[in-house]
């Protein structure tokens, strides 16, 4: 591959793929949140620009090369993050401590809620106004799409994977994967004119 131009090198749709996918693989975990995917994406695309003038074809395909630039990205992150957990300056305190608050002192306890609560498990608050949207939003995509592609679509959206959308729908592979990637630009073209 020619990297002379290196955005172009790097803006392959293998890289573009690879760095997604790790960022929302690192994002699953309790370290980091859902939404901070989008952060994990960029500190990994700065990392590999940063480090493409290294990059010798004699060595490695530039796949190859984009694949440990980003895993060892990825590795810092951890570390960074594992690191700020054991910071000597996060003082524990207990939850039954009393505090000094207008009206009177309460406990750690009831000041803690339930955003609290899902920032330390890692998990997101829902909210239902959020909720209402997305569900009209998802409603409104599968209006567009074809019956086939919209049975697909549900499918897809109960969890059920593609060996087993293909035996019950009669899709060949291609099929299936067709109406999948159908539905998708029917996200992305709803998403563009939403914004």
């Amino acid at each position: 591959m020619n990297v002379a131009n290196g955005t172009d090198a790097i803006l392959t749709e293998y890289a573009r793929t690879l760095i997604r996918c790790k960022a929302r693989q690192i994002c699953r975990r309790g370290d980091f949140g859902p939404d901070e995917r989008e952060d994990v994406e960029q500190e990994l695309w700065l990392t590999v620009c940063k480090r493409l003038p290294r990059f010798d074809p004699a060595r490695a395909s530039f796949d190859r090369f984009v694949d440990l630039v980003a895993g060892r990205a990825l590795v810092v992150l951890l570390r960074a993050r594992q690191r700020l957990k054991r910071h000597p300056g996060r003082a524990t305190r207990s939850l039954d401590e009393r505090v000094a608050r207008p009206g009177g002192a309460v406990s750690h306890a009831a000041l803690v809620t339930e955003a609290d609560g899902t920032r330390r498990r890692g998990t997101v608050l829902r909210e239902p106004v959020a909720d209402r949207d997305r569900a009209g939003a998802v409603a409104a995509v599968l209006a567009r799409l074809t019956p086939a592609d919209r049975a697909v679509a549900r499918r897809f959206m109960a969890g059920e994977g593609e060996r087993a959308i293909r035996r019950d729908t009669g899709l060949s592979r291609r099929g299936v994967r067709a109406a999948l990637g159908r539905v998708r630009e029917a996200i992305e073209l709803f998403g563009r004119e939403n914004l």
